[in-house]
């Protein structure tokens, strides 16, 4: 089953025009460090495969896989793109594939100036549902996916919050959920 799931990774990874390799791409700098504490529920995620991909422009991304203490699987694709719009043009790439588009709005900084594009979606592979939490912030892009949006969101949350993704401990404490349409 872990083996079909990667296999839906990497042929959603085709049809949006990804090329995916095995060597890792350094990650974005994120400051900050892990925040997680002393509940007892949390799930704490392990880097498990890194990875380089190339989108169909030729963009260097970086990849991650990580598997968390309760076998719940999240990947990360990320990487800068020579402009915004191109970086736009990926995120619409991604989404045209959605099975599902939950929340689509403009990704803006605290005094609401817009960076950039923010998406939730869902897709069908194979018997199950991947849920995807995608975004630019000018050139730079990101992508995370889960088989559920709780984890996908978290990843969204921390990453965002300048959190090291080397070592990734989720804590139940954070919540972060999708607006709801108005």
């Amino acid at each position: 089953m872990h083996n079909l799931y990667r296999i839906g990774f990497f042929a959603l990874c085709y049809a949006v025009g990804i090329c995916a390799q095995a060597v890792p791409l350094p990650l974005p700098s994120l400051n900050g460090t892990n925040q997680g504490d002393s509940h007892q529920n949390h799930e704490t995620f392990k880097l498990e495969i890194l990875c380089n991909a190339t989108a169909s422009d030729g963009t260097a991304l970086g990849c991650r896989t990580y598997r968390g203490s309760n076998g719940t699987i999240v990947r990360l694709m990320y990487g800068s793109f020579d402009s915004p719009e191109k970086a736009e043009v990926q995120l619409r790439r991604v989404l045209k594939s959605a099975k599902k588009l939950i929340q689509h709005k403009a990704k803006r900084t605290p005094s609401g100036q817009v960076t950039g594009d923010r998406a939730v979606a869902s897709y069908k592979t194979d018997d199950r549902d991947l849920y995807i939490v995608v975004w630019t912030n000018g050139p730079h892009y990101c992508y995370v996916e889960a088989a559920s949006l709780a984890p996908a969101l978290q990843f969204e949350y921390r990453i965002n919050a300048g959190v090291a993704l080397d070592d990734l401990a989720l804590d139940p404490v954070d919540k972060p959920e999708v607006d709801k349409p108005k």
